[in-house]
């Protein structure tokens, strides 16, 4: 007997040890409140941390291109990046990202309890809302999927997949750099309309 997992939903994780500079800029960088925490008046702060960009977009290709099966002559660049602030209580609510093909998040300071990622499935894979019967929560029932972040953890995901933080249940300060990736190249010869981005 065998199980087909069709259709999965790849989240890509890596790990980048974190620097004294990227300590520096993101605790340094001017914030503005968002409803239920605070984001980096930047939103290109990966362009002061080019050591790190580029070993983010190195993670990028290998997801891409090792993970995904994209081809080579398709590269990625990263369109938007900034960082958030999470005190006491903070938050980010189910949201996903716009106008990108990845979206990641670069764990800074990720103090224990201080919010986990937790990713839905929108698509219903297996049950139906309407009808849902008593089961085990496994990788092909789950409805939603939580990840347990650390310093220096890197994700890497499809920009429109579903995701939240929950509260930062600690007195310590939760520091993130979130990025959205887009990508260059000529494609789409084989799979309908020729285009070159």
């Amino acid at each position: 007997m065998k199980v087909h997992k069709l259709f999965p939903t790849p989240v890509f994780e890596s790990h980048i040890d974190v620097d004294l500079e990227t300590i520096d800029v993101v605790t340094n960088t001017n914030y503005e409140r968002a409803t239920f925490n605070d984001i980096s008046d930047d939103r290109d702060v990966l362009t002061m941390l080019p050591e790190l960009s580029q070993e983010i977009l190195e993670a990028t290709k290998y997801y891409m291109y090792t993970q995904l099966g994209i081809h080579r002559h398709i590269t990625p660049y990263i369109v938007r990046s900034w960082s958030t602030r999470h005190g006491q209580d903070d938050n980010a609510k189910l949201h996903c990202h716009s106008n990108a093909i990845f979206s990641g998040v670069y764990y800074v300071n990720a103090p224990h309890n201080s919010g986990t990622i937790t990713f839905h499935d929108a698509n219903h894979s297996t049950f139906h809302p309407t009808i849902t019967p008593d089961s085990e929560h496994n990788e092909l029932t789950e409805r939603h999927h939580t990840i347990y972040p650390k310093n220096g953890m890197l994700l890497i995901f499809p920009a429109h997949l579903l995701h939240h933080v929950s509260n930062n249940m600690t007195h310590k300060t939760r520091y993130v750099i979130g990025f959205d990736i887009f990508i260059h190249g000529t494609f789409g010869e084989h799979t309908g309309c020729k285009i070159t981005l």
